[in-house]
């Protein structure tokens, strides 16, 4: 495989790059990274360089096989891949902030799987740092989601997570992300304030109580709060909206019969006593005004014959017949 990743991507080597990224893939879910790790692990590193050159390709379908292989290879092999880390993630930022919406995405989600797999390590937290201070909006978007997923997956190891300096780069990402220009940004880093908070409350309320009452009642109501004033109007608006629909009827009596099976009743009844309402007279109306036919006949039709034709006679030239 090495030598169709040699030099630049043209015309003549880039399907055979794609069928060698598919190759890796069929390697990588087979038994080669559990009977063979180490010769697994280092033939993944002595490819490296052609991996991120797919990734990078111009060719959507290419750049998509390199992501999902480094995907498939952060999940099979997990901490296995952390002397690889530093390269990958900047690579896969870089790609977040293309103009190629799938190649973005793809690079979105596969930075995502790599900091959710890989060992804790202070550069993952600087990586996020940066892409928060990225000038496209798609890594400083893209950045409140891989800082929830370092905080889900190694937050919980808070003594190491403190002296590493993790906390002091959370708090610098949530508090330039609750403050970015853009919107989404926003609004995506306050779910992530509010798993933080749930880690560390008292910091959550010191960087709470800097900002001002727009930007903390909007704070507050976001759907990652577990005590946000809309849940609790919504669930009242569901048990309030649950007794209005029920019936109201007395404990022991019948249900009410529904407008349908009353005339329903109706009719059976008509039907057994034989006397069922007349046809209405707008019907009777439509059917007389409605233009008749004209009546074809035989004699319109066909030639008539005279009677005489029919009588006996003597003679068969007396016979006459009219046309």
């Amino acid at each position: 495989m090495q030598p169709f990743f040699e030099g630049k991507e043209s015309e003549h080597n880039w399907s055979k790059r794609e069928k060698s990224i598919i190759k890796l893939r069929k390697l990588t879910k087979g038994n080669a990274p559990n009977e063979f790790n180490s010769t697994y692990i280092a033939g993944i590193k002595a490819l490296l360089d052609g991996i991120l050159k797919t990734v990078n390709s111009l060719r959507t379908t290419v750049s998509s096989n390199g992501c999902h292989l480094i995907q498939e290879i952060a999940k099979t092999i997990g901490p296995g891949l952390d002397s690889m880390v530093e390269i990958l993630l900047r690579d896969l930022i870089k790609l977040c902030a293309g103009t190629k919406k799938i190649s973005a995405q793809n690079g979105n989600i596969t930075v995502d799987i790599i900091m959710a797999n890989v060992s804790y390590n202070v550069r993952l937290m600087q990586h996020v740092w940066n892409a928060c201070q990225d000038k496209n909006v798609q890594p400083r978007t893209s950045a409140s989601t891989w800082l929830k997923t370092v905080l889900n997956k190694h937050g919980h190891h808070k003594s190491h997570f403190e002296h590493t300096s993790g906390v002091e780069y959370t708090e610098k990402c949530i508090k330039r992300g609750l403050a970015d220009a853009n919107p989404g940004v926003r609004e995506g880093m306050r779910s992530t304030f509010w798993v933080f908070a749930k880690i560390w409350p008292e910091k959550a309320e010191a960087i709470m109580s800097t900002l001002d009452e727009k930007h903390k009642d909007l704070l507050e109501k976001d759907s990652g709060n577990p005590h946000s004033p809309k849940k609790s109007s919504k669930s009242a608006g569901l048990s309030s909206g649950r007794s209005a629909t029920l019936p109201r009827n007395k404990p022991g009596a019948p249900p009410k019969p529904s407008v349908r099976e009353a005339i329903a009743a109706q009719k059976r009844a008509a039907m057994a006593a034989g006397t069922l309402p007349e046809r209405p007279a707008s019907a009777q109306s439509t059917a007389s005004l409605s233009p008749a036919r004209p009546s074809t006949s035989m004699s319109t039709i066909r030639p008539s014959v005279s009677m005489a034709s029919i009588r006996p006679s003597a003679s068969r030239s007396a016979t006459t017949i009219v046309p």
